[in-house]
């Protein structure tokens, strides 16, 4: 059987997503795993706070450190997501982060299509303005 390049990447996304996240064990005891690897970041899909995970999170880290009350920047985390980026440029996105398999994953559950009337298309502007602009701004 000849493996082709769609089943390859969804197998290594697959792989990716166990291999962030194999600290099965924590799902029993309800904790989440605090141990050394937890400072090493994985560019996958995988939470702090899902106990589960045994690395940390790029995005995840990145906010952790911005809300924290004395904030610094993070110049291990940018740096890892910036040497990534170098490195692989948009493999590790299209290639390793299961994000993507979860979409077309969803995108093949059959949903009826309904017409949506004229004004509702402009909701997501008005949440975009609130949710991303406004209320940083204001809170």
């Amino acid at each position: 059987m000849k493996i082709n390049q769609e089943m390859k990447r969804k197998i290594v996304q697959v792989a990716a997503f166990g291999y962030s996240n194999t600290y099965i064990g924590n799902f029993v005891s309800g904790q989440i795993y605090k141990g050394r690897w937890k400072q090493f970041c994985n560019p996958g899909m995988n939470c702090y706070s899902c106990p589960a995970a045994r690395l940390a999170c790029l995005i995840g880290a990145m906010q952790a450190v911005s809300g924290s009350m004395n904030f610094k920047l993070s110049f291990y985390v940018i740096g890892f997501v910036l040497a990534l980026g170098v490195v692989f440029g948009r493999a590790i996105c299209g290639f390793f982060c299961p994000f993507g398999l979860i979409q077309e994953l969803i995108y093949k559950i059959p949903f009826p299509k309904k017409k949506l009337w004229k004004w509702l298309t402009y909701v997501k502007y008005v949440l975009l303005a609130v949710f991303a602009v406004i209320m940083p701004v204001l809170l």
